[in-house]
């Protein structure tokens, strides 16, 4: 069920007192139902990096699965294209030299390589509520990713 427009966050709910145990989301399971824990082998670094740092967080949330593998891996791998375009940007400049006769500069075509990584990455992120409004989509709070004491003593308690 996904509410109306004025939907609170489960975690806004149980701080407030208006939580529902029929109507607040649980958190996932503390099992892990996501099974490769480590980067692939042949990752580049920063793919693995972004991997390590994200990967507890939205495992712990239950928004990876296996089957959630290859969107991740894009994910990261994404990150790496972001991050090294940038750094292509930030040596060769936003506008080059081109091959015109008159010398004239044009935009650096790197910046449409950024561009459209940067746009897959903000959708694809939205899946896995890397932004504010899609955690709040999800029913996630920033909390969440990480483990509630409130919301345990609620469910529990």
């Amino acid at each position: 069920m996904q509410g109306g427009h004025n939907k609170k966050a489960s975690g806004l709910k149980l701080v407030e007192g208006t939580a529902r145990k029929d109507r607040v989301h649980r958190s996932p399971q503390s099992e892990s139902v996501f099974r490769q824990k480590n980067p692939p082998s042949w990752f580049p670094k920063l793919a693995a990096g972004f991997w390590r740092r994200y990967m507890p967080a939205l495992d712990r949330a239950g928004l990876l699965t296996e089957v959630d593998q290859p969107q991740f891996e894009m994910l990261c791998l994404l990150y790496d294209r972001i991050v090294q375009a940038e750094e292509i940007l930030l040596r060769e400049g936003l506008l080059i030299d081109s091959a015109r006769e008159d010398g004239a500069k044009i935009k650096n075509p790197v910046h449409t390589i950024l561009a459209a990584a940067q746009n897959q990455f903000r959708l694809l992120g939205q899946e896995f509520g890397l932004s504010p409004a899609s955690r709040a989509r999800l029913d996630l709070v920033q909390g969440e990713l990480f483990e509630e004491p409130m919301e345990r003593m609620y469910f529990e308690g």
